[in-house]
């Protein structure tokens, strides 16, 4: 699993006025409930496309991101906020990242 990574971007909207973005990005473990359905497509497309063979036993990953979006640029005070928000997402409560 790859570290988290944070990126920040600026949206300018027709009439001039900036927009700004701060996201993080991390990897998370596929839900079992789906892994089996999803093996199965890959499996799929894989003998479709080249001879390359997946295993249950390989760790799936999803890619999920967290985003703040702002008329201000505090662009360094939104990454720990989302710094934040995913060390409460990955301690043991029972609050949701979706919220």
């Amino acid at each position: 699993m790859r570290e988290p990574t944070a990126f920040s971007f600026i949206l300018t909207r027709e009439d001039g006025a900036r927009v700004y973005g701060n996201c993080l990005v991390f990897d998370e473990d596929f839900p079992d409930e789906l892994k089996d359905q999803v093996m199965l497509a890959i499996n799929v497309l894989i003998i479709k496309i080249g001879h390359i063979e997946i295993s249950k036993e390989n760790p799936l990953y999803t890619q999920k991101s967290i985003c703040i979006i702002s008329y201000y640029p505090f662009f360094n005070q939104f990454k720990e906020v989302l710094k934040q928000i995913y060390r409460l997402h990955l301690s043991k409560n029972d609050i949701p990242i979706e919220v």
